[in-house]
C-alpha cells in the first residue's frame, strides 16, 4: 500500500482481509505454535505467538511496522465480522473496516441423496486439504468412536495432505485404516468435482480447530442445499446458523462430534429440517456491485445506489 501510495497520491485504496497473516506470524492460524491454544485478545495486541527464536518485543515491532504500514489504505474489507472484530482489536479503526461476504459463482444445486422411506441420511463428507489445524483427525477419530459404537453411517473424506509433515501424514492413514470400510479416503479433487461429490453425501462437516475466517466450502455446502456441521468458532460459527441450518460443535473433541454425528446420522427430521433452511451464498455479480457501491461512495460521498 505505502508504494502504491507514493506512486498514485490522490487515489482511493482498499484492501480485503482475508486471513490474519498481519496479525499472526504464525502462519496466520491466530494459534499458539508450542500450546496450540488460539489466541487471546493479549496475544493480538503483541504478546509472543510461539515461534522459535522469535521474542515479543519482535512480534510488536512486527505489528507496528504492518499497521504503518496499512494506514496507506483508506478502507478495509472483511468477509466476516468475525475477522473484522479481531483486526479491531489489532489497532484499526472500526470506521475503516466494512462487512461484505463472499460470494460465489451460480451453479446448480446438486441432487440430494435418496434415502428412502426406511434409510437414513448417514452420510457425511469432508472437503478440502489435510493439515493439523482442519481437524480432519478429529472427525477420523469420532468415526472410530461411531464404528464402535455399531452405528451405521459413512464418512467421504475428500482431499489430499499435501507438503504435510510424515508424522501427520502416517496418523492421518493409520486413522482411515482403523476406521474400517465405513470410512472412506476419497482423495484430491478439482472444483469441477463438486456437484457430483456433494451428490453422494448427506451433510458436510467443517471440524477445524483454528478460526477460519470464510471457509469456502461452507459456501459449496450450501450452494448444494447440505446442512453443515462445524466448529463453534471463528467465522465457521458466523456463516452456519446452529440448529438452523447445521450444527455447531465444540471444536478439537471427537466425543462430542461423535455424538452430534449418531444424531444426524439416524434422525430424518432433523436432516429435512436443516437441509431446508439452508441458504444459497450471495452470487458473485451480486457481491461485485457491493463493492462497485462502496467505490463510488468514497469517490462521491452524496451517491446512492439505485
Amino acid at each position: 500500500p505505502m508504494l502504491i501510495r507514493r506512486v498514485l497520491p490522490n487515489c482511493r485504496i482498499v484492501m480485503t482481509l482475508h486471513d490474519y497473516y498481519q496479525i499472526c506470524p504464525n502462519d496466520g492460524l491466530m494459534i499458539h505454535r508450542d500450546t496450540k491454544t488460539r489466541y487471546t485478545k493479549a496475544d493480538v495486541t503483541g504478546r509472543l505467538c510461539g515461534l522459535e527464536g522469535f521474542t515479543a518485543d519482535q512480534h510488536a515491532m512486527r505489528a507496528v511496522n504492518l499497521r504503518n504500514h496499512l494506514r496507506a489504505v483508506d478502507h478495509f474489507i472483511s468477509p466476516s465480522n468475525f475477522l473484522r472484530d479481531r483486526y479491531i482489536e489489532w489497532g484499526i479503526d472500526p470506521d475503516r473496516i466494512s462487512v461484505i461476504n463472499n460470494g460465489r459463482p451460480p451453479v446448480p444445486a446438486a441432487p440430494k441423496r435418496e434415502i428412502g422411506t426406511a434409510g437414513m441420511p448417514n452420510v457425511f463428507g469432508y472437503f478440502g486439504n489435510l493439515n493439523p489445524w482442519k481437524g480432519a483427525d478429529i472427525l477420523l477419530e469420532a468415526s472410530e468412536i461411531l464404528t464402535a459404537d455399531a452405528v451405521d453411517f459413512n464418512l467421504r473424506i475428500h482431499g489430499a495432505a499435501l507438503y504435510q509433515t510424515d508424522e501427520f501424514t502416517s496418523r492421518i492413514t493409520d486413522l482411515i485404516a482403523q476406521s474400517g470400510p465405513q470410512v472412506q479416503h476419497v482423495g484430491a479433487y478439482q472444483r469441477e468435482d463438486i456437484s457430483d461429490l456433494m451428490a453422494r453425501v448427506d451433510w458436510v462437516v467443517v471440524p477445524s480447530i483454528w478460526w477460519e475466517n470464510a471457509p469456502l466450502v461452507i459456501q459449496e455446502a450450501f450452494q448444494h442445499g447440505r446442512p453443515v456441521i462445524t466448529s463453534s468458532i471463528g467465522g465457521m460459527a458466523e456463516m452456519v446458523r446452529n440448529a438452523h441450518d447445521g450444527i455447531h460443535v465444540r471444536p478439537d473433541d471427537p466425543a462430542e462430534l461423535a455424538r452430534v454425528m449418531k444424531d444426524c446420522a439416524t434422525n430424518p427430521k432433523l436432516w429435512k429440517k436443516l437441509s431446508g433452511h439452508v441458504r444459497s451464498p450471495a452470487a458473485i455479480d451480486d457481491v461485485a456491485q457491493e463493492y462497485l457501491a462502496m467505490f463510488r461512495r468514497m469517490v462521491r460521498p452524496d451517491f446512492v445506489a439505485a
